[in-house]
């Protein structure tokens, strides 16, 4: 069976299992939550128990609108949900969110980090093409500076603690045609705008492919073993 038509058929020929799994006690961020994805990902963690679901939202206004939509599905209590700001298009947010985590949280279970950006336009953030900031680097650095707190978590609690990347089957499709570049200018290829005309479709897919590569060394570097942190990715098609 080709590609597109698995693609077709589990979007819309496969019933997805309901989630059992108990979050009882447990503190969850999930990044890119007022929406899609993410928000509902964040009404059955709240329906599974979780003590604490934080929405990371860029647009704080929309993320406190998601929350209360939240408490309205689940009546939850109305510190169950919190919403704190984080931009990934900048690495300052990033690194404030990251930074307020460590210190605001007794806990961090799960970090389920959803949050994207996909366009057929060109731009620049933090000296990268937007995707290859939002998709790949941002969600790269979150991934390093919240690492300490799920391995703390995880070893004073005895329990497992998650990182898992919001990742895209389109992976699968990229033509990625930067990696032709020379040793350590892959970077260098993707932010040239000149060579990426016509080819900004393949972007998003080089993104999620990227960031698989980026999971994988993560959890290589962090053996569930010895420090009892699962990274991995979910594909939601």
């Amino acid at each position: 069976m080709s590609f597109f038509a698995a693609f077709i058929k589990r979007q819309f020929f496969y019933d997805v299992p309901v989630p059992t799994a108990s979050f009882k006690g447990k503190t969850v961020i999930v990044t890119g939550s007022n929406v899609g994805l993410g928000l509902e990902a964040c009404r059955w963690i709240v329906r599974l128990g979780a003590a604490k679901v934080i929405l990371a939202c860029r647009n704080v206004e929309k993320g406190e609108a998601a929350a209360k939509n939240i408490q309205a599905m689940t009546s939850c209590s109305s510190d169950t949900v919190q919403v704190w700001r984080l931009d990934l298009s900048s690495y300052a947010s990033v690194q404030a969110f990251s930074d307020r985590v460590n210190a605001e949280l007794p806990r961090l279970d799960v970090v389920v980090a959803n949050a994207g950006l996909g366009r057929l336009s060109w731009g620049m953030t933090e000296g990268n093409e937007e995707m290859i900031t939002t998709n790949v680097v941002s969600t790269a650095l979150l991934g390093c500076l919240v690492l300490p707190k799920l391995r703390e978590t995880a070893l004073k609690f005895d329990t497992h603690t998650h990182f898992t990347v919001t990742a895209s089957e389109l992976y699968e499709v990229a033509k990625f045609k930067e990696r032709a570049a020379p040793a350590g200018q892959i970077f260098a290829a993707l932010n040239d705008e000149a060579k990426a005309k016509g080819s900004m479709s393949d972007r998003y897919s080089t993104s999620k492919l990227l960031g698989m590569f980026f999971t994988k060394q993560l959890a290589a570097m962090s053996p569930i073993r010895s420090n009892k942190v699962i990274v991995n990715c979910v594909a939601p098609g």
